[in-house]
């Protein structure tokens, strides 16, 4: 389900996960400080199984819209 901007302001860490997806291979982080920051998942390495995580910017001075293009 893609997020929107009213339940990203209302999401708590401890209340939902610790990361909400949109669908579309974006996250967003939820820390504990309630610093929310969206998130990509890529290879560590061509070929390989080992993923990593990738930090776009913060939200709100990130948009959700400007991380679903930075996607693709």
């Amino acid at each position: 389900m893609a997020l929107t901007v009213k339940p990203i302001e209302a999401a708590k860490h401890g209340a939902q996960k610790e990361r909400m997806s949109d669908g579309s291979g974006l996250y967003l982080r939820l820390y504990p400080s309630g610093k929310k920051t969206f998130q990509v998942q890529i290879n560590k390495e061509t070929g390989s199984s080992a993923r990593a995580w990738v930090s776009l910017g913060d939200f709100p001075g990130l948009g959700l819209k400007d991380a679903r293009d930075l996607v693709g």
